[in-house]
């Protein structure tokens, strides 16, 4: 019996011996993900990347994460619609996105303009190499697109074609009703400013640079707005209708609040975005405004151009 039993565990280790070196072992990280999301910015981020998004057309959005010094223009006005693109947090980080092309290896993926990510085997913790030599090492997880609500065809690219605005001054009555074939916000605030809201006037210089160019928007619902003063801003938005409160207190200690409600509309070659507007100083009503934002497909404003229209 105890022969037996000796020369069974004799037998087992031999096969265990002979197997050691065929050990199955877990298959490398394929760095090939595309309209997926890596996540790596919670609210106790290292680093400044909050996100980094990967489309299939070899194209990222980055989304970094702003000083709050550096987000007082109209920042926190033109951010209401969209979320981080960090699907389902719930902050409000101040962040502005960067774009380029991308590539992968073996090892890593390389952002053009931006560095370079690899993996930790557990794919728990990435690292991120940056162009002018600075690392650091985050959380990290992924988000692919089917994990992401259904959305309607918005994706492309979109040119700002014409906005008119309407704003009341409850105050006096008086009003101002203008249509540009731009997206200029500096121009309307103006214009705005001289017919019925004077008190504007000393703000105009935060209204610099805020011309709409373009608005890309990717497959996985990330909304990108460049300006012409090269800040690109946006975030994640389902195109459902938001409401939300910007308050900002002046440098005469009054206190400004607006109710924001933004509704987007998608009509053929036709993205339209309604905005509308209640103003209020120290908590009493002062004015109102009414906004819409039309834009339309790339190709269809390449037509327009060409048309001469």
């Amino acid at each position: 019996m105890k022969k037996h039993i000796f020369l069974t565990l004799a037998a087992l280790v031999a096969l265990v011996s002979c197997n050691k070196d065929d050990t199955v072992q877990p298959a490398p990280f394929q760095y090939q993900l595309t309209n997926a999301k890596i996540n790596l910015g919670s609210s106790q981020s290292k680093g400044p990347v909050g996100c980094i998004e990967l489309n299939d057309n070899g194209t990222y959005y980055a989304e970094i994460f702003a000083d709050r010094a550096d987000y007082e223009g109209l920042e926190k006005y033109l951010q209401v619609p969209f979320e981080r693109i960090l699907v389902g947090t719930k902050d409000r980080k101040a962040a502005r996105y960067v774009s380029g092309n991308y590539s992968a290896d073996y090892t890593s993926y390389q952002f053009d303009g931006l560095g370079t990510l690899s993996f930790e085997p557990d794919l728990q913790y990435a690292h991120y190499s940056f162009p002018d030599g600075k690392e650091y090492r985050d959380r990290t997880g992924f988000t692919l697109g089917a994990q992401l609500p259904s959305f309607q065809a918005a994706n492309g690219r979109w040119t700002p074609c014409e906005a008119d605005v309407k704003v009341y001054n409850l105050g006096n009555n008086t009003q101002f009703h203008g249509t540009y074939s731009t997206v200029d916000f500096r121009q309307m605030a103006a214009d705005v400013a001289y017919a019925c809201v004077p008190a504007l006037e000393p703000y105009l210089p935060l209204f610099e640079g805020y011309t709409m160019a373009r608005m890309e928007v990717s497959r996985l619902n990330t909304f990108v707005i460049d300006y012409t003063d090269g800040k690109m801003l946006g975030g994640y938005w389902t195109l459902d209708p938001v409401e939300r409160t910007v308050s900002k207190t002046l440098e005469d200690k009054r206190v400004l609040s607006t109710l924001l409600t933004v509704t987007p509309a998608i009509s053929g070659n036709t993205f339209t975005l309604t905005i509308y507007g209640q103003i209020k100083m120290d908590n009493l009503p002062a004015y109102t405004l009414d906004l819409t934002i039309k834009l339309v497909s790339y190709s269809e404003s390449a037509d327009l151009k060409a048309e001469g229209r």
